[in-house]
C-alpha cells in the first residue's frame, strides 16, 4: 500500500494528479492534499482495473487548501477510510 500527498500548482484550477491502474488492482493507504490556502488539488481516479481501493483517510492536509476527487474511465474504486 502507498500513501500519497497531492501537491498544488499555480494554475487557477489547481493540479490534477492521476492514479491510473490498468493491469492490476491497486490500493492506496491514504491520500493527503497539500494545496496552499486558496488553492485546490485534485486526485483523478482513472484506469480500467475493477477492484482498486483507498483504505485510509482522504484529507485536505494542513496547508489551507482543499483536495478534490475526480473519477474517470471504467475503473472501480472502493473508498473505505474516514475522509474529511
Amino acid at each position: 500500500m502507498e500513501s500519497r500527498s497531492i501537491q498544488n500548482s499555480p494554475a487557477p484550477a489547481g493540479v490534477i494528479s492521476t492514479f491510473n491502474p490498468t493491469t492490476g488492482n491497486d490500493t492506496l493507504a491514504a491520500v493527503t492534499g497539500s494545496a496552499t490556502s486558496g488553492n485546490k488539488a485534485v486526485l483523478n481516479l482513472d484506469g480500467t482495473s475493477q477492484a482498486n481501493s483507498i483504505t485510509g483517510a482522504i484529507t485536505d492536509g494542513a496547508s489551507g487548501g482543499t483536495l478534490g476527487l475526480w473519477k474517470t474511465n471504467s475503473s472501480v474504486w472502493f473508498l473505505t477510510g474516514a475522509s474529511t
